[in-house]
């Protein structure tokens, strides 16, 4: 399944917008907003050309028996949980990112995001790509985790708007 998504954050540059998202208050901001357990950086390394490698782990506050059954075979030791993988190039302003997870090739979840300078502030265009391996189930997670992905880009996309407008990342 195909998705695209656009957020608009208003008064803010480009270097500041993505400043706040490297900032510690701006990470407890979105652990309590979207209740998560954990949501810590595991790696982060620039690269010779200037490019930022990072991997991100996250693991909702979900109880176990809301997961399906057919999903909960796939969990390991650690339960739910996923890593948002990215290469971000400053120069283009293009982050490249994919999820990991104990659903290993059965859920590929993708995407490239841009972020474009506006006269107003900014606009983040994602664009990406979800496909679940799970017979007859496949299609309807793959709509479900789209909408999931749009409704949480445009939740977090107030959130941030609210979190600079307050200075909480100066």
């Amino acid at each position: 399944m195909k998705l695209t998504v656009e957020v608009s954050t208003a008064r803010v540059d480009p270097e500041r917008y993505l400043r706040a998202l490297e900032t510690e208050a701006w990470n407890a901001c979105v652990m309590r907003a979207q209740g998560l357990r954990e949501r810590v950086v595991l790696e982060r390394v620039t690269q010779g050309d200037g490019r930022i490698h990072k991997r991100l782990h996250v693991v909702p506050d979900l109880p176990l028996h809301v997961v399906p059954e057919t999903y909960r075979a796939q969990l390991d030791h650690r339960g739910l949980w996923y890593d948002e993988v990215t290469l971000f190039d400053p120069r283009s302003r293009e982050t490249h990112v994919r999820i990991e997870s104990p659903a290993g090739s059965r859920l590929s979840a993708t995407g490239i995001a841009r972020l474009h300078e506006r006269s107003d502030g900014v606009l983040l265009c994602f664009d990406g790509e979800i496909v679940v391996e799970l017979a007859g189930l496949g299609g309807l997670l793959e709509k479900r985790i789209g909408a999931e992905v749009a409704r949480r880009y445009q939740e977090l996309g107030v959130l941030l708007q609210g979190f600079l407008d307050r200075g909480g990342d100066l």
